[in-house]
C-alpha cells in the first residue's frame, strides 16, 4: 500500500543524469528548467516509467516505483509528452483510450469538465465529441493536440501530473488559463518547459545543467539572483513584451 504521494529520488544516475536527489511533497507545483539536452526529458521519462530507473532510486509514497504494478502506477501518474498519439477516430474515443475496459462508462459531464480544464473548446467542432480527428490527429492543430492530450490525462484523475514541454504550441493567453487550473488543482504538477513565465507561481524550481541539479529554490529566490531560471524568465518576458 502506498502511504502518501510524495516523490523521493535518491542518488539517481541514469544516462546523462548524475547523482539526482530530490524530494517533492504531494500537491507541489514544480518547474524544471534547463537547456535542451540537459536531462529534463530523461528525468520525466523515468518518473513516468517510460524508462525504468535503477532499483532503489525513485519512490512514490516511500515505495519503490518498480514495485508498484504498472496498471496502478499509470492511474496515479499521468503524463503529457512532447509527442502524443491519437487514433483516427472521434474526440470522445481518443479521450477514452485510458479507459478501454469500459468505453461507454465515462460520464459526459466529466469529459466536458476535463476539456474545460484544458481550455479545449469543443464548440470549435461541428460534431463536437463525435468529430473524427483523422490519422494521428491530422485535423487538429498542434495546440489542440496538446490540450486534448492534457484532457485525456486529467480524466484519469492522477495524483501526479508530468508535463514535458506540453504547451509549446499553445498561445500565451490559453496557457495562462491552463496554468491557473494546474496551480489550483490538488495534483502534484511537474512541468519541464522553456516557457517559464507562469512558473513564477510554482512552489519549487529545479534547475538542471549537464545532467546535474544545480539549484532547487522558490521562483522568488531564483529571480533575485543570477540563475538559470532568471535567464529563461527574462528571455520569455522580453519576447512576450
Amino acid at each position: 500500500m502506498i502511504e502518501n504521494y510524495d516523490i523521493q529520488i535518491k542518488n539517481l544516475n541514469y544516462g546523462i543524469l548524475k547523482d539526482i536527489n530530490l524530494y517533492v511533497p504531494y500537491r507541489s507545483k514544480v518547474g524544471i528548467v534547463g537547456k535542451t539536452g540537459a536531462g529534463k526529458t530523461t528525468l520525466l521519462n523515468l518518473l513516468m516509467k517510460i524508462y525504468l530507473p535503477p532499483r532503489g532510486t525513485i519512490f512514490l509514497g516511500n515505495k519503490d516505483i518498480l514495485e508498484i504494478p504498472d496498471p496502478e502506477y499509470k492511474v496515479l501518474v499521468g503524463g503529457v509528452l512532447q509527442e502524443n498519439f491519437f487514433f483516427s477516430t472521434t474526440i470522445r474515443e481518443n479521450l477514452q483510450i485510458p479507459f478501454f475496459d469500459f468505453l461507454d462508462g465515462l460520464d459526459e459531464q466529466k469529459i466536458l469538465k476535463a476539456l474545460d480544464f484544458s481550455s479545449f473548446d469543443i464548440n470549435e467542432f461541428p460534431r463536437k465529441l463525435e468529430e473524427i480527428v483523422g490519422e494521428k490527429g491530422v485535423k487538429l492543430s498542434g495546440g489542440q493536440k496538446e490540450r486534448l492530450a492534457l484532457a485525456r490525462s486529467i480524466l484519469k484523475e492522477p495524483k501526479i501530473l508530468v508535463l514535458d514541454d506540453s504547451f509549446a504550441n499553445v498561445d500565451i493567453n490559453t496557457e495562462r488559463e491552463i496554468q491557473k487550473n494546474l496551480i489550483e488543482s490538488d495534483m502534484t504538477v511537474i512541468l519541464a518547459s522553456h516557457r517559464v513565465i507562469f512558473m513564477r507561481d510554482y512552489d519549487m524550481i529545479i534547475c538542471i545543467e549537464d545532467g546535474k541539479i544545480t539549484e532547487i529554490d522558490t521562483p522568488e529566490n531564483l529571480l533575485s539572483k543570477d540563475s538559470v531560471f532568471r535567464r529563461f524568465y527574462e528571455a520569455i518576458a522580453d519576447w512576450i513584451g
